[in-house]
């Protein structure tokens, strides 16, 4: 084999590596862990295809969760922002003790309101590589009570 047989596989790598990819690893764990989720539902599962890929994944899906960063490991030091639907925690990381800021929203408001600029917003702090523009260094969705925002 030589090292041309290689080429695809080298520029897979690189894809799910670059965090501006669409393949990149994080963005394709997100998607294993958010399907499941979403077809991890009474109607839903009435699907044969739906219990099928259920069966494969679920297990697949637990360890990504288990093992990715979560909110939960971060420590909430202040609360240093608050509007309208989200506010902005100063938080550190238990294990690494770094400290973070956390932008909380509400999903049900994002919904209701048709808000999309936040995916923009996410994109830009993902891919930036600017000392102007503050880095996301992590996405988590979590089920939070609306009156936390109030």
């Amino acid at each position: 084999m030589t090292s041309s047989d290689n080429l695809p596989l080298n520029e897979l790598e690189k894809e799910l590596l670059d965090p501006n990819s669409e393949c990149y690893l994080e963005n394709l764990l997100d998607v294993v862990s958010a399907l499941v989720s979403d077809c991890d539902f009474p109607s839903a599962k009435n699907s044969k295809s739906v219990q099928s890929f259920l069966k494969k994944y679920s297990q697949a899906a637990k360890i990504i969760e288990s093992r990715r960063t979560k909110y939960n490991d971060f420590e909430l030091i202040k609360v240093i922002g608050q509007g309208g639907f989200g506010r902005v925690e100063l938080a550190r990381h238990k294990r690494t003790r770094r400290v973070y800021a956390i932008k909380l929203m509400s999903k049900q408001h994002l919904l209701d309101h048709s808000q999309s600029g936040y995916w923009e917003e996410r994109d830009v702090m993902v891919k930036a590589s600017s000392e102007w523009l503050v880095a996301c260094h992590y996405a988590f969705l979590i089920f939070v009570s609306p009156e936390i925002f109030s």
